[in-house]
C-alpha cells in the first residue's frame, strides 16, 4: 500500500490526539509528521483510542492527593505503556525531522 502524510498532534488526557491528513493554513499547528498506509494509521488511531480509554479510567485515581502517581492502580500503568507506544509508532513512521524530535524527548531511554 502507498504511504501518505499526515499530521499528528498528541494531547495528553481524555482526548490523545488528532491526525490530520491535510494541514489548515488557519491553524498550521502539528507536532509530528508521519508517512503510514492506512493500516498502519489505524494501529496508531487504536493506540491513540486505547490511551484515552485508560486515562478516563483513571480520572478518579487523580483526585486522590494523599497517594503518590507511581502508587496508584493498574489505569495510569496501562495509560503511560499505551503513551509511550504512541510515541514509539510516531517515531517508526516519521519523517525524519520527526524522528529527530521524538528522540529528544528521551522516551526511549530506560
Amino acid at each position: 500500500m502507498e504511504k501518505k502524510r499526515y499530521y499528528i498532534t498528541v494531547h495528553p488526557g481524555a482526548y490523545q490526539g488528532e491526525i490530520r491528513e491535510h494541514l489548515d493554513p488557519n491553524d498550521a499547528y502539528y507536532d509530528y509528521a508521519i508517512d503510514a498506509t492506512p493500516d498502519e494509521l489505524q494501529s496508531l488511531r487504536q493506540l491513540m483510542d486505547l490511551a484515552s480509554e485508560h486515562d478516563h479510567g483513571s480520572f478518579w485515581q487523580s483526585h486522590i492527593p494523599t497517594k503518590a502517581y507511581h502508587l496508584m492502580n493498574k489505569e495510569n500503568q496501562a495509560y503511560d505503556q499505551y503513551l509511550h507506544a504512541i510515541y514509539r509508532k510516531i517515531h517508526e513512521l516519521g519523517t525524519p525531522e520527526t524522528k529527530r524530535q521524538i528522540e529528544s524527548l528521551g522516551v526511549f531511554e530506560t
